[in-house]
């Protein structure tokens, strides 16, 4: 046994040697991370993946509704939860695990297509490679999206060169992974039936073949769409991103890296404002599956109606696919490199593997089949790419191949001396030539990404309570552009934390000024003007807020306590008004229960109860379409979902109380109590209750419990 493990060692220790400082390099890496506020920092999809993996992991395994997102990387982060814990260091070491299994890859792919040396070569450059060292702690889906994607193409390779069925079902089970993690490899299917169909002469092999492939794919997938039907109703083959994916990278105000809608919309675009839209203009609801339909029709129409901009658009995107630049939706890449001690020192420009590609893509074409794989599988899926919109992480997958064209590359140029230089000249210029193509701003980014790099800082720091950082960052961001939308919003909302009430109204208005279809300002106007007691302006500018967006919670919830308040307004008028704020909002469940709260003090105890009931019967949204939980503050939790039926129930004990119905009101106090133990007004009707029909006992029983569990109340005296 030691001797086959001497064996071992000795044949693979300079791959062995890469790993060890490959893994020593991420643990340093993540110390550093550590140590910078950064760390906490996550941006909308690192915010949607953490929160739906907490979900899964606290029990909520088959979802509620069709999988807006491709679900495998979801799952896997969702174990590692349960298995150690839901930190962000526990999801960053994952990646971290994942770094490692692709650098592995990289090599045997390396080794199997061209030499050991080359595989070594290859490996070495991927374990100091700046980009993955990033994106591989993340909580993002590429970098084992690009694992799944190396494994399909090994287990091709392997299959190509021996024939077996153990590498063609390897193959097909590692695709369809890659498809459940991330859906554009569903692309790569077309041409691996091709290589299928002119691997054999005889044509049952090759039905056989493809027959085989294509069932062994649907193993993997066909689970997805079952589920999507089961739950969600209706049989999406995977998710129903894709359609709203294809219109931000499309539609007539796109830029082809930022993942916006056209205005007043722009970067803070929700699901249910998407849903909203595509129902307006059909006239009728819409599930998940029809939405993305709807979305994809759309986008073709516009690109029917302009193919020359379409096309001068497309071509933009694939060069950003060539370009040394590297570009993040939420934040700047440059800007954190420099902030982080082990990547400041390390540059490693994608334009040198360009060109080092390009080198040995055109000193090996003809001579060798591997080349001519990579190079396919490079230009077909950045078309693939380009046919939505652009960022660094979707070209993630494609670095190890560029890596080991780079390794085939070195090795060309390390012969140089021992060849013909003249041989050489083209290469060697078409090389440059790619580099200076890939470095020169041909198409230059579009303004105001700097300015939505500090907006997210200023967001973080907003949403951890650091308000005075955060308005320093926002501020930044106004010297860049000082009507960009929602930044204004984003000042006011800070000076409302540091009790600037008057900034705050200034910095609104302003707002307002600039982006009038937007709802947010009108809405947030109202709910100073509710601060300050000024009930019909609160109520017109949450009316204008619901006429923008009638679906958001927030503005209904404004205009409906606005309106208890205003003398002229009856209690019919008002419940009318809370009847259209629940049917808009999907009977949410804030709206129904303020406006119990609101009735009950208007002394309509009856109708408070029908609120109530519905609030009960209120779903919350599933965390696949929920819009929270792309962002900082989603509460949507089970405990959360819990504590707010517990409110609910109280409201119900409470309003049956004010009845003189106690035992609905025990009943109701009751199953608050059993569901939030620490709801301590809950305990206070139960005492009432038993104490109004002559419980006495009980009473005092439920009131020495309630005084162990809050000694320092004050509302635990004998009713």
């Amino acid at each position: 046994m030691q001797l086959r493990l001497a064996d071992f060692y000795k044949k693979n220790m300079a791959i062995i040697w890469i790993l060890c400082g490959a893994l020593l390099l991420r643990i340093i890496y993540l110390l550093i991370y550590s140590s910078m506020p950064d760390w906490n920092m996550l941006t909308v999809d690192n915010y949607y993946h953490l929160n739906w993996a907490k979900d899964i992991a606290s029990g909520n395994i088959f979802g509620d509704t069709t999988y807006f997102r491709a679900p495998f990387y979801i799952f896997c982060l969702a174990l590692v939860f349960s298995l150690f814990g839901a930190t962000l260091a526990a999801a960053r070491i994952f990646g971290l695990v994942i770094g490692l299994v692709s650098l592995l890859l990289t090599f045997l792919t390396g080794k199997k297509l061209f030499s050991k040396r080359t595989g070594l070569i290859a490996a070495a450059i991927q374990s100091v490679y700046p980009l993955n060292l990033y994106f591989e702690s993340e909580l993002l889906l590429d970098p084992l999206f690009m694992l799944l994607l190396q494994l399909s193409v090994y287990f091709f390779v392997l299959w190509y060169k021996k024939q077996n069925l153990s590498s063609l079902i390897c193959m097909a089970l590692s695709l369809g992974l890659a498809s459940i993690t991330r859906p554009t490899a569903l692309l790569f299917l077309p041409l691996v039936i091709i290589f299928l169909y002119f691997s054999s002469t005889l044509w049952k092999q090759r039905v056989k073949l493809i027959a085989s492939f294509t069932l062994l794919l649907a193993l993997i997938i066909v689970p997805i769409t079952i589920r999507n039907y089961v739950v969600g109703g209706e049989a999406v083959l995977i998710s129903s991103q894709g359609g709203i994916n294809f219109y931000i990278g499309n539609n007539r105000q796109s830029d082809g890296v930022t993942a916006a809608m056209p205005e007043p919309l722009g970067h803070n675009w929700k699901i249910d404002d998407i849903r909203y839209l595509a129902e307006s203009e059909t006239s009728g609801k819409i599930k998940s599956g029809a939405l993305s339909d709807f979305w994809y029709n759309k986008t073709f129409d516009e690109i029917f109606k302009r193919p020359l901009q379409w096309g001068g658009l497309f071509l933009k995107k694939l060069y950003y696919s060539f370009s040394n630049r590297e570009i993040s939706n939420n934040r700047n890449l440059d800007y954190f490199f420099s902030q982080h001690s082990l990547l400041k020192f390390s540059y490693f420009p994608f334009a040198v593997l360009l060109a080092l590609s390009v080198f040995a893509v055109v000193t090996g074409y003809k001579s060798h089949w591997g080349i001519r794989l990579l190079l396919v599988l490079i230009f077909f899926y950045s078309a693939a790419v380009a046919l939505f919109f652009f960022s660094s992480r979707f070209r993630l997958p494609l670095l190890p191949f560029y890596i080991i064209l780079s390794a085939v590359g070195i090795e060309s140029l390390l012969r140089l001396s021992k060849q013909n230089y003249p041989k050489y000249l083209l290469p060697v210029s078409l090389a440059v030539l790619a580099a200076i193509f890939s470095a020169a701003p041909i198409a230059p980014l579009p303004a105001g990404r700097q300015l939505q790099h500090w907006v997210s800082l200023g967001l973080f720091h907003y949403a951890n309570g650091h308000t005075n950082t955060a308005i320093g960052y926002f501020y930044r961001a106004a010297k860049i552009d000082s009507t960009f939308p929602e930044l204004n919003l984003n000042i006011g909302a800070c000076h409302l934390q540091l009790k600037n009430l008057d900034s705050s109204i200034f910095y609104f208005e302003k707002e307002v000024k600039a982006h009038p279809k937007r709802a947010l300002g009108h809405s947030n106007l109202a709910g100073i003007n509710l601060v300050q007691e000024e009930w019909d302006e609160a109520f017109s500018n949450a009316s204008k807020a619901i006429v923008l967006k009638p679906y958001r919670a927030n503005a209904h919830t404004i205009r409906l306590r606005a309106a208890s308040n205003i003398s002229g307004i009856n209690t019919d008028s008002l419940v009318n008004i809370a009847n259209y704020a629940s049917e808009r909002t999907n009977q949410d469940r804030n709206v129904l229960y303020n406006a119990a709260v609101i009735l009950t003090r208007r002394s309509s105890p009856e109708q408070a109860i029908s609120f109530l009931i519905r609030a009960l019967s209120s779903k919350s949204a599933p965390i696949e379409i929920d819009d929270e939980a792309f962002t900082p503050y989603y509460a949507e939790t089970k405990a959360a979902r819990l504590s707010k039926r517990a409110l609910v129930n109280y409201q119900l004990g409470y309003v049956y109380g004010i009845k003189n119905e106690y035992g609905n009101s025990i009943r109701y106090s009751i199953e608050a109590i059993s569901i939030d133990p620490n709801l301590e007004s809950a305990y206070a009707n139960l005492a009432a209750g038993y104490y109004a029909l002559g419980k006495f006992a009980a009473s005092d029983s439920v009131i020495a419990e309630a005084k162990k569990l809050f000694p320092t109340s004050q509302i635990f005296e004998r009713p």
